[in-house]
């Protein structure tokens, strides 16, 4: 397996983030009363960081990669990209949001995006997703 670009470094950073955020609504929901604040934080199982720092562990970043990282780096540029190949990079980042925050069951994340279980389907081979595994 080849060293991940720094677009799939970034896709699978959003990705942890995605996953932290959507656990974090799920806890937010399951509230436990008659506890305080500082006594949960202290006491807490921190699952999303975590799970954050295996994503982050897993993804091979060569020193040289960051290193190489300037200030202008991050920069918006206009590289003639056409408008129809950033919203693929777009719809991808979003499906895989999705499909990282329930954690790869496609049809909950069909049904979440508000399409039909086929068309995921077309679109993770159209759009080239692929699972990495942690």
């Amino acid at each position: 397996m080849s060293e991940p670009t720094q677009k799939e470094v970034f896709l699978a950073l959003t990705q942890s983030v995605q996953y932290g955020m959507v656990e974090a609504e799920k806890r937010e929901e399951l509230k436990i009363k008659n506890t305080s604040p500082k006594s949960d934080a202290a006491d807490a199982v921190w699952p999303d960081v975590d799970f954050a720092k295996l994503t982050v562990e897993k993804v091979c970043i060569s020193p040289d990669i960051i290193d190489n990282n300037k200030k202008g780096d991050f920069e918006m540029k206009d590289y003639g990209t056409k408008l129809k190949n950033e919203m693929k990079d777009h719809e991808k980042l979003y499906i895989l949001s999705w499909l990282t925050a329930h954690k790869w069951n496609k049809p909950k994340t069909a049904k979440a995006l508000g399409i039909g279980l086929s068309s995921l389907y077309r679109k993770i081979k159209e759009l080239g997703i692929v699972r990495y595994p942690l």
